[in-house]
C-alpha cells in the first residue's frame, strides 16, 4: 500500500492540527514519553503489550513488519518536540484466544486486529474516532473485509464500546478473563468493512 494513503491530518477540538501516520524507527523517544505517561487505569484497559521504554525501542526498531502497522497521532506545533497523543495497532497477526472464540465466523485471511489507546488528557474528544476512522480506511484499502478487536473490549470500559459502534462495530460475544485475581467481562466486536 502506498504510504501516502496511511497518513491523514485531523483537526482536534483544541483547534490544533495531528497527524495520524504509521510509527516510524525514529519514534522510540516520543512513544517511550507517550507510554510512560498514561494514567494506570487507562493502562489497565489496554493489553497488547507492556508499557515503557524499554517496549518503544522494541516496536519502533521493528516497524518493518509488513503484518502490523502502528499508527500514531502526533502533535509537532511550538512544543520543544512533537508529541505522540494516540497510538493504535492494525495487525494480520491475530491471537489465538481470539482466533477461538471466533471460529469461523470472519474469514481470517482478510481479517486484522485492532488496538486503539489514546492520551488520558485526551480521551473523550473525539480522537479515538476521528483516528478510528483512518485506520479502519486503510484497512480497506488493504482489501481486508473485517477487523475485530484485539482482546475484546472490557465491560467496564463504556466510552470504550460506544466509540467502537460509532466506527461500526458490532457486538460479537462476551467472554470472560481473569487478571490479577480478578475476573473481568469482555465483548467481542468486529466491524465490516
Amino acid at each position: 500500500m502506498n504510504d501516502e494513503l496511511l497518513v491523514t491530518m485531523i483537526r482536534l477540538r483544541d483547534g490544533r492540527e495531528a497527524c495520524v501516520r504509521p510509527l516510524t524507527s525514529e519514534d522510540a523517544e516520543i512513544l517511550g514519553d507517550f507510554f510512560c505517561g498514561l494514567s494506570e487505569k487507562t493502562r489497565s484497559t489496554y493489553g497488547p503489550h507492556p508499557f515503557g521504554r524499554d517496549t518503544a525501542a522494541e516496536l519502533c526498531a521493528a516497524v518493518s513488519d509488513q503484518r502490523t502497522v502502528r499508527f500514531v497521532a502526533v502533535v509537532d506545533d511550538e512544543t520543544p518536540r512533537a508529541e505522540i497523543i494516540a497510538y493504535m495497532i492494525l495487525s494480520r497477526q491475530i491471537w489465538d484466544g481470539d482466533r477461538n472464540r471466533y471460529g469461523e465466523t470472519v474469514p481470517w485471511e482478510t481479517t486484522a486486529c485492532l488496538a486503539p489507546v489514546v492520551a488520558d488528557v485526551h480521551q473523550g474528544q473525539g480522537l479515538g474516532s476521528a483516528m478510528g476512522r483512518h485506520v479502519l480506511a486503510c484497512a480497506r484499502a488493504q482489501g481486508l473485509s473485517h477487523v475485530i478487536l484485539m482482546g475484546g473490549v472490557m465491560d467496564e470500559n463504556p466510552r470504550a464500546r460506544r466509540v467502537y459502534e460509532k466506527l461500526g462495530f458490532e457486538f460479537a460475544r462476551s467472554f470472560e478473563t481473569e487478571a490479577g485475581g480478578r475476573r473481568r467481562l469482555n465483548h467481542d466486536m468486529v466491524v465490516t468493512l
